[in-house]
């Protein structure tokens, strides 16, 4: 195991340190809640009680196989504790979020927990936010005009592809242009739209049972979830377990300052129409743990949280 995973071992290991019987917990997503979801499998096994929502659907399918008990997100007024991983955390307990794309849910989970602890190697704590390319969610179908609004904004949006994506963002990165073709591409096929409802898939599935006698599929037997890893498969774009796509700004140029002030930028952002969140968490934690390549660990508390 390399130094970094060691420490953020140590973090996610120590943050389940704060958990108590019957208490609703939050569960973030990432490589260090990676491992504190690994040590409360280990507590639930030796007999804690306890019930977790999760932010994500990796973290789901990482919980389920830990026996974790779940509930449903939609059933729960508040969240005792949240743990959560985090790309970048300042002095102010400010923070960028959506490097593993779960921004959205992460921040609802958020909003409704009675504490949050953000887990990290020490490489995420930083002086002053930006180093690390904000993501904010959009709507599929603001994406273009967006692109456009943000870059004539003074903003440098790159859309977000899977691994091994076409674009490259290393020295020469794509144009507005070359983005604009390629999201037009990519929308042109069926299987990279964003489904949110299973209407298609049913009526698909009866247009082919009235032309071949197959069986048709109802409403209720079809899964959202299966659709959006369906289209994600099939997809190079990047897609949100929302169906959404992702944006990454960048500094304009080395050394720009994009994040001079969350608070603005955050306010300024949420008035683009279309854009559905963005990774900036204000006053985001009331603790951060942090496992450091020495082997330490180190807290910290929100007096404001």
């Amino acid at each position: 195991m390399s130094t970094a995973e060691q420490s953020k071992r140590l973090a996610g290991r120590r943050a389940c340190e704060q958990i108590r019987d019957g208490q609703i917990i939050g569960l973030g997503t990432g490589s260090t809640v990676y491992y504190a979801i690994q040590r409360l499998a280990e507590m639930i096994a030796e007999g804690l009680k306890v019930t977790a929502v999760c932010t994500s659907l990796q973290t789901e399918r990482l919980a389920r196989a830990g026996n974790i008990p779940l509930v449903d997100f939609f059933s729960v007024e508040a969240v005792d504790l949240t743990i959560d991983g985090v790309d970048e955390v300042c002095p102010e307990f400010h923070g960028i979020k959506g490097g593993g794309g779960a921004l959205f849910r992460e921040k609802q989970v958020a909003n409704i927990s009675r504490q949050v602890t953000w887990v990290m190697d020490d490489r995420k704590l930083v002086n002053q936010l930006g180093a690390f390319p904000l993501p904010i969610e959009v709507a599929p179908f603001a994406a273009a005009s967006l692109l456009r609004r943000l870059t004539a904004d003074g903003f440098t949006p790159r859309l977000r592809l899977k691994k091994g994506g076409q674009l490259s963002y290393a020295a020469n990165p794509p144009s507005l242009d070359e983005q604009i073709s390629f999201l037009i591409a990519a929308g042109a096929d069926p299987f990279l739209r964003p489904v949110n409802t299973c209407a298609s898939a049913v009526e698909t599935n009866e247009a082919a049972g009235s032309v071949s006698g197959a069986e048709t599929t109802s409403v209720t037997d079809c899964k959202p979830v299966d659709l959006i890893e369906l289209i994600r498969a099939r997809s190079i774009l990047e897609l949100t377990d929302n169906g959404n796509y992702i944006f990454d700004l960048l500094s304009p140029e080395p050394g720009a300052d994009l994040i001079a002030d969350p608070v603005a930028l955050e306010r300024r952002l949420k008035h683009y129409p279309g854009v559905l969140e963005t990774g900036i968490f204000l006053n985001g934690s009331s603790r951060v743990i942090v496992g450091h390549a020495d082997g330490q660990i180190s807290e910290r508390s929100n007096p404001n949280f």
